[in-house]
C-alpha cells in the first residue's frame, strides 16, 4: 500500500505540466496586458526616466547613463510623448556618464528592459514582453511550490488561481514591484526542494548554488531578495537531508559557502551601492513604522505613534532632526545621501531598542494577514479595469472564505507536516513566518500581493491528504486498520499525534514567550519615555484664533523657538519643535489638525490626529505631544526659474474641531528635545502609568482588505 507521501512529485514527468502552465500563463497574461493595460508608465508606478540607460543598452552603447537633454528624440521618448524610438535618431557616440542611483541599485531590471528593446524594438508597447515573461515564470514557480505538497491536478489549480488573482494582475505592469516576484517564488521553491527531498551531495550543492544565484540576481531587480538570504542559509544548513549518506557538518558548511558565493557574485555591486546610501534601506524601514502601515494590519494603537506619513521628505525630516538633536554625526546632511541613511539607521535602532515588542507584534499581524489573504482584495483608490472589477466580484466568495478560515487551513497543514516529520513542520513554519512576516517591514499593497497563494496552498494540501486518506478506504485492509485505530484509545496517542502536539506546544511557547519577554522590557522602556514627557518643562505658546469652517486654527503670534529663521536654501537644516496641545479630561477622542503653510506639496506635512480618551477615573488634563518639522525642497526648474530655488514648509498652527473647543486649554512647547530621541506623537494622561504601552493585535482600524470583503 502506498504511503501518502507518494502523492508528492517524483523524479520525472513534470516537463509536460510545467510547459502547460507556461503556455497558459503566456496566453492569459498576454491577453490581459494587450487588452486591459495601457502604456506602462507612471500610472503603474513606473517612471520612464528610469530607463534612459536601457536605451543605451538597446542601442549597443553599454550600461551607461546618457546626457538626455542633448538628445531631443530620447527626451521626448522618456516623457512618453512618442511611443517608439528610432535608434537612428540618436548620435553614434552619445555623451554619457556613470549610471545614477536607481540604475546602480536596479542594474538587472534596467538591463532587462534594454535587452527587451534590443530584441523587439525600442517602444513602450514592446516593453510589455518583459512583465509577461516574469508573470509566466512566476506561475511556473507557483506550480512547483504546490507540487511539493500535492498532486498535479491540485497544483495546476493553485497555479491557475495565482494567474487569475486580481492583486497579482494589477501589479504585473509595475516592473519594479513585480520584478521581485519570480525570484522570491523561485527561492521559496528551491528551499522547499531542500526541505522536501533527500539529496545527494552533488544535488545539494547544486541547489545551494542555484538558490544563491537566484537571490543574487533578484537583488538587481529589487532589494526584497535581501531579507531572504539569511533564511536561505538557515534552510540550506539545517533542513537538508542526505539520500544515502548523511550530510555532515563540513558538507553543510560547504553548501552555505556555495550559496553565499552564488548570492554575492551577481549582487556585490548592488550591495556596495546600497551601503553607500544610493539605496536608503533605513528610509523604507522608517516608512514601515508609520501609523498607516500599522493601521492596515488592523493593529490597535497605544498611547504613542512613531510617525504618521510615508512622505519621503517627512522621513528625511525625521532623519535630519535626529542627526541634529541626538547623534550630531554629520554637519551637512541632505535628502537621500549616505549621511541621511546613517541617521535613519540610528533612528530605527532607537525604536527597536525602545519598542521591540511592537516590531514582533507587527510581524505576527502580517503573518495572520497572510494566512487569510488570497489577493481578491485591492487597495481602495487604485484605478483598475472593468475586467479586474468583474474578476473581483466572481472571486469574492473565495476571498471571504479564506479571510475567515485561512488560518485554520495553515495551522492544520503545519500540524500534518509536523505529524509526518518534525523537521518538515519546523522549516515549513519558518517559511510561513518569514515569507508572510517580512512584508511587515513596509506593509503596503505593492510589497505583499505575491504571497496570496499561501492559504490556498495549505487548503489544497489538507484537501489532498484528506482525499488520499478517503481513497485508501477503498481497500479492506485500510478499512480494518482504520477501524481498529478508532476503537482503540491507546492508539490515538500514536507517534504522529505526539509529534504534532509537541510541535504545537513548542511553537506557541516560543512565539508567545518571545513576545511577552519583549513586552516586559518595552513596558519599562516606554515607561521611561512617558515619565520624561510628564516631567518636561512646558512653555506656553501665544496664539491667535482663526475660524476655518468646522475648525478653529490657533496660530502662533511669534516664531516658535527652534522653528523659522533658516533660509530655504539651507537644505541641510531641519528646524524642529516638540509641541503639546492640552485638553480637559474626556471619555471620548478629540480631533486636532496640525497645519503647515505649503511651500511645496512634498513638504506640506499637514495632517489630522486623534487625541486618545482619558482613562476611566482620570480627572487630570490630557496632553497631546507632537513634533513639527520644517523642511526645504527644491522647486522644479522652468523658463521662469533658470536658477535652482527652494521652498521651506512652515508650521502654521493647530486646528481644533469645534466639538472639542470647550476642552482645549492651550498650546505649549517642550523646552528640552534631547530627552526624546524618537519624538513620538503621544497622548499622555495625567497619570502616565495608565497609558497603553504596546501596539496590540485585533481591535485597531481596519486595513484595506476588510472593507472590500464586507461589501
Amino acid at each position: 500500500m502506498r504511503e501518502w507521501v507518494k502523492s508528492l512529485p517524483g523524479r520525472g514527468g513534470e516537463a509536460g505540466p510545467v510547459l502547460l502552465v507556461l503556455v497558459v500563463a503566456l496566453v492569459a497574461g498576454g491577453a490581459y496586458l494587450m487588452a486591459w493595460v495601457d502604456t506602462i508608465g507612471p500610472a503603474y508606478g513606473v517612471e520612464p526616466s528610469w530607463f534612459a540607460s536601457s536605451v543605451m543598452v538597446a542601442t549597443g552603447h553599454g550600461f551607461v547613463f546618457p546626457k538626455v537633454p542633448e538628445m531631443p528624440a530620447l527626451e521626448a521618448f522618456l516623457r512618453q510623448e512618442t511611443m517608439w524610438l528610432d535608434p537612428k535618431a540618436l548620435p553614434d557616440h552619445p555623451n554619457t556618464h556613470e549610471v545614477l542611483s536607481f540604475e546602480a541599485c536596479h542594474p538587472y531590471l534596467v538591463q532587462s528592459v534594454g535587452w527587451t528593446w534590443r530584441l523587439f524594438g525600442i517602444s513602450w508597447h514592446t516593453l510589455k514582453v518583459l512583465p509577461l515573461l516574469m508573470f509566466a515564470v512566476s506561475a511556473a514557480f507557483v506550480y512547483g511550490i504546490f507540487r511539493l505538497g500535492m498532486n498535479r491536478a491540485f497544483s495546476f489549480l493553485g497555479a491557475l488561481l495565482f494567474m487569475w488573482t486580481p492583486a497579482v494582475l494589477i501589479m504585473v505592469p509595475s516592473l519594479r514591484d513585480f520584478g521581485k516576484v519570480p525570484f522570491l517564488l523561485g527561492a521559496v521553491f528551491l528551499m522547499g526542494c531542500i526541505i522536501r527531498f533527500r539529496l545527494g551531495r552533488g544535488r545539494y550543492l547544486g541547489l545551494c548554488a542555484l538558490l544563491g544565484l537566484l537571490l543574487g540576481v533578484g537583488m538587481g531587480f529589487r532589494q526584497d531578495a535581501l531579507p531572504f538570504a539569511p533564511l536561505a542559509l538557515v534552510v540550506a544548513m539545517g533542513a537538508a537531508q542526505g539520500d544515502r549518506r548523511r550530510l555532515g557538518v563540513l558538507m553543510r558548511v560547504a553548501g552555505a559557502t556555495v550559496l553565499a558565493a552564488g548570492f554575492l557574485f551577481p549582487s556585490w555591486r548592488v550591495l556596495i551601492n546600497m551601503r553607500s546610501g544610493q539605496s536608503e534601506q533605513a528610509h523604507h524601514l522608517i516608512q514601515g513604522l508609520t501609523t498607516p502601515c500599522f493601521d492596515q494590519l488592523g493593529m490597535a494603537r497605544p498611547a504613542y505613534e512613531f510617525a504618521y506619513m510615508t512622505n519621503d521628505y517627512y522621513v528625511y525630516a525625521i532623519e535630519n532632526s535626529y542627526n541634529r538633536r541626538i547623534s550630531d554625526k554629520n554637519p551637512f546632511m541632505i535628502y537621500d545621501n549616505p549621511a541621511a541613511a546613517e541617521a535613519g539607521r540610528d533612528w530605527v535602532k532607537q525604536v527597536a531598542v525602545t519598542c521591540p515588542a511592537d516590531l514582533i507584534t507587527r510581524g505576527y499581524a502580517a503573518v495572520l494577514w497572510g494566512m487569510g489573504n488570497t489577493g481578491v482584495h485591492i487597495k481602495p483608490g487604485l484605478d483598475f479595469s472593468p475586467f479586474i472589477e468583474n474578476l473581483q466580484r466572481r472571486l469574492l466568495p473565495l476571498g471571504r472564505h479564506f479571510a475567515g478560515f485561512g488560518a485554520v487551513y495553515v495551522c492544520s497543514g503545519l500540524l500534518l507536516l509536523a505529524a509526518r516529520s518534525w523537521r518538515r513542520g519546523l522549516f515549513a513554519l519558518l517559511l510561513v513566518l518569514y515569507a508572510c512576516g517580512y512584508v511587515s517591514l513596509l506593509f503596503e499593497f505593492r510589497h505583499c500581493f505575491h504571497i496570496a497563494f499561501v492559504p490556498v496552498w495549505f487548503a489544497l494540501f489538507v484537501a489532498d491528504k484528506v482525499l488520499y486518506g478517503l481513497w485508501l478506504l477503498r481497500f479492506p485492509e485500510a478499512r480494518r486498520e482504520a477501524g481498529a485505530a478508532v476503537r482503540s484509545p491507546s492508539r490515538w496517542w500514536c507517534p504522529a499525534v505526539r509529534r504534532a502536539f509537541v510541535f504545537a506546544a513548542v511553537t506557541l511557547l516560543v512565539l508567545l514567550g518571545g513576545l511577552y519577554a519583549a513586552r516586559a522590557w518595552q513596558h519599562f522602556a516606554v515607561g521611561g519615555m512617558l515619565a520624561r514627557a510628564e516631567a518636561s518643562t512646558l512653555a506656553p505658546v501665544t496664539t491667535t484664533v482663526e475660524d476655518r469652517g468646522e475648525w478653529q486654527v490657533h496660530r502662533p503670534t511669534a516664531t516658535i523657538p527652534g522653528l523659522g529663521g533658516v533660509p530655504a536654501a539651507e537644505v541641510s537644516e531641519t528646524p524642529t519643535a516638540y509641541l503639546v496641545a492640552e485638553f480637559a479630561p474626556s471619555d471620548r477622542p478629540r480631533q486636532v489638525w496640525v497645519r503647515y503653510r505649503q511651500g511645496n506639496i512634498e513638504n506640506d506635512f499637514s495632517h489630522f490626529f486623534e487625541v486618545r480618551p482619558s482613562p476611566a477615573g482620570d480627572d487630570g488634563p490630557m496632553r497631546y505631544f507632537f513634533p513639527v518639522f520644517e523642511v526645504s525642497v527644491p522647486l522644479p526648474r522652468g523658463p521662469g526659474r533658470p536658477v535652482q530655488e527652494y521652498a521651506r514648509g512652515a508650521f502654521e498652527g493647530l486646528g481644533v474641531h469645534r466639538d472639542d473647543l470647550a476642552d482645549f486649554r492651550g498650546l505649549y512647547q517642550v523646552d528640552d528635545l534631547s530627552r526624546f530621541p524618537i519624538l513620538p506623537h503621544l497622548s499622555l494622561p495625567s497619570d502616565w502609568r495608565r497609558a497603553r504601552r504596546v501596539w496590540r493585535l485585533g481591535d485597531g482600524p481596519r486595513g484595506w482588505r476588510s472593507p472590500y470583503l464586507e461589501q
